[in-house]
């Protein structure tokens, strides 16, 4: 086994198994306690979400199979039984068999496998799951043995792994052939900031309609309505289809998912699930139009002994507007989210941990991310696009210009983003000390 082998050997058993069997373990151990000490509407929706995924894909393979699918037709009778059920009762635990079984075989089938299912994971559960640890851990307390400890060692150590398994899912299935210096120093640091600011405004908007009388739990529900239909929007103004546009809907409440038109993850528009991922292909752009047919000679011998060839044309996929909706959906959302955090600032008397959570976040945050976001956006194969029919000299000097001026302007803003967090800084000193005791108690 050669060193990249090892690599990336270690790189799976660390981040999907041992990661998972954290996260898993801290999960039910954190449920026990919910239960323990009275918190039963909390530990209810832990429960939940820890199921979520599996309802969802076990829900949808019925569906196929109602819609009258045939390859889920094909199947056999047990294999109807035992699928949804497998996936509906054990799904917390088959991203981790997966990806176990994928370095017992390296067959790059259960890869794709594991990281789909890490992907539902990922956005229906670890993201939803952060939400609901803060308002438990940061903003309310957990009761042991009638004593609230606000900083539970169990309940932190989850927040921070699923903190970390949430970002290295929207990296891996988002950005999977982005190189680890764009993961680093700007997807990671972009999805980072967006996932701080909602999760935050979330959870202190999910704690005012729990626990204040003059707010409905409705208010929340309304809130998560209009993300999911302004994503549903945005994912339709930029060419994607329904289907895809509904899940990734979804799956786009806290991080941007499945904008990317990755193939392999079937991301494209009008790609279907249930065929090889090699027999599809994005469409090219060209500076005229052109015929875009490849044509594979198959052949087979019948029974007359003699071969034939027939030709077999691969789909081809026009894809989705990434560039415009990522920057539509970072710029709305945050809007959304800027909106909530107002409201709740100016109409509630809040204690000093929840104004912090409500408010350090946006400060820290949203300019950073929006910096992180345009960087990002100029990297956007459809930002400023490269023709893939350039043939003359000039052609292929203005291409490369262009591909660097891109990079050049990325860089450029990813270093405002790093540089834009000293006066978030800044800001968020002042805030504190204006917001303390004392300094009240002066002005007053």
């Amino acid at each position: 086994m050669g060193c990249g082998d090892s690599l990336s050997f270690l790189r799976h058993f660390l981040l999907g198994i041992v990661l998972g069997i954290f996260n898993f373990v801290s999960s039910l151990i954190n449920i026990y306690y919910l239960y323990k000490e009275g918190h039963n509407l909390y530990g209810s929706i832990s429960v939940f979400l820890l199921w979520f995924p599996g309802l969802v894909t076990s829900t949808a393979f019925l569906v196929l199979y109602a819609s009258g699918n045939k390859t889920v037709l094909n199947l056999k009778r047990w294999k109807l039984v035992v699928y949804p059920a497998g996936l509906l009762l054990f799904y917390p635990v088959v991203p981790i068999i997966l990806t176990l079984t994928y370095l017992v075989t390296r067959n790059e089938k259960h890869h794709e496998r594991a990281t789909m299912s890490k992907f539902f994971a990922g956005f229906l559960d670890h993201g939803p799951h952060f939400v609901l640890r803060l308002v438990i851990v940061v903003l309310v307390g957990i009761a042991q043995g009638g004593v609230y400890q606000r900083y539970d060692f169990v309940f932190i150590m989850s927040m921070v792994s699923g903190f970390g398994s949430f970002i290295l899912t929207a990296l891996w299935f988002n950005e999977r052939e982005s190189s680890w210096l764009r993961w680093l120093f700007l997807s990671g640091p972009m999805y980072s900031a967006i996932f701080a600011c909602r999760s935050f405004t979330l959870a202190v908007f999910l704690k005012e309609t729990l626990y204040d009388p003059d707010m409905h739990e409705l208010f929340s529900l309304l809130v998560i309505v209009l993300m999911f239909l302004s994503n549903l929007t945005m994912f339709r103004m930029c060419g994607q289809d329904w289907t895809r546009s509904s899940v990734f809907g979804v799956a786009s409440l806290l991080l941007p998912a499945g904008y990317t038109n990755d193939t392999l993850y079937y991301q494209a528009p009008g790609q279907d699930i249930l065929v090889e991922q090699n027999t599809c292909r994005l469409a090219h752009r060209l500076r005229q139009e052109q015929e875009e047919e490849k044509e594979t000679e198959v052949a087979f011998q019948p029974e007359t002994e003699t071969v034939e060839t027939h030709t077999a044309c691969p789909s081809i996929l026009v894809p989705m507007q990434s560039a415009k909706f990522l920057m539509m959906h970072v710029v709305i959302n945050t809007l959304l989210m800027l909106v909530c955090a107002v409201y709740i600032l100016f109409s509630r008397h809040l204690d000093s941990l929840t104004d912090d959570a409500l408010v350090i976040p946006q400060l820290l945050g949203v300019i950073p991310g929006l910096f992180f976001a345009i960087g990002k956006c100029l990297l956007m194969p459809d930002t400023c696009p490269d023709y893939d029919d350039n043939v003359t000299t000039c052609q292929r000097v203005c291409g490369q210009v262009r591909r660097g001026t891109k990079v050049c302007l990325a860089v450029v803003f990813s270093l405002m983003g790093f540089m834009s967090l000293v006066p978030a800084l800044f800001w968020t000193f002042i805030y504190k000390w204006f917001t303390s005791l004392e300094m009240k108690t002066n002005i007053l």
